[in-house]
């Protein structure tokens, strides 16, 4: 059994949140569901049983941290296509799972695993730059603790 350190990053499978509005279509008030502003990606731990890190992962939880990807124009998009081009995206960026959709990493330290997730970010918004009606899509992490808790589980990993 492989028990080097993995990850995940998830989120690439719904948009459970939206900004209904209402708006006049045809002359009639129609609610519509846009795309949310923001959709967090969550980075995980994901350790076998029996390795050094499932007792850690035991005490702290699988959540380490997360992106939000940042919409310029929520209203350019509707929740459905935006699920569906997540989706898309998704598969074309390796992520699996038919529940969360999420993508693994395995390498040798917790710390390596940051330029690789972050590169994937970098290709996912390339990609909706493209996909979708607008460009200026973002990213940016949410409370600033992947490096910090990367390096508390390093440091638990060679101890």
């Amino acid at each position: 059994m492989d028990l080097r350190p993995r990850v995940f990053l998830g989120g690439m499978n719904a948009c459970n949140t939206c900004n209904p509005r209402c708006e006049i279509i045809n002359g009639k008030e129609v609610m519509v569901e846009y795309s949310p502003s923001s959709h967090q990606m969550c980075i995980g731990i994901n350790p076998p049983p029996g390795s050094s890190m499932f007792n850690y992962y035991l005490d702290n939880g699988w959540y380490q941290g997360c992106y939000f990807l940042k919409n310029p124009d929520y209203k350019s998009i509707t929740r459905n296509d935006f699920t569906n081009i997540l989706k898309k995206i998704g598969a074309e960026e390796g992520f699996n799972g038919k529940d969360g959709y999420q993508k693994n990493f395995v390498g040798e330290t917790f710390s390596s695993f940051l330029p690789q997730i972050q590169a994937t970010m970098d290709n996912i918004i390339k990609k909706l730059n493209v996909m979708t009606p607008v460009s200026g899509w973002s990213y940016h992490e949410g409370g600033n603790t992947l490096v910090t808790n990367f390096g508390k589980m390093d440091h638990f990993y060679n101890n």
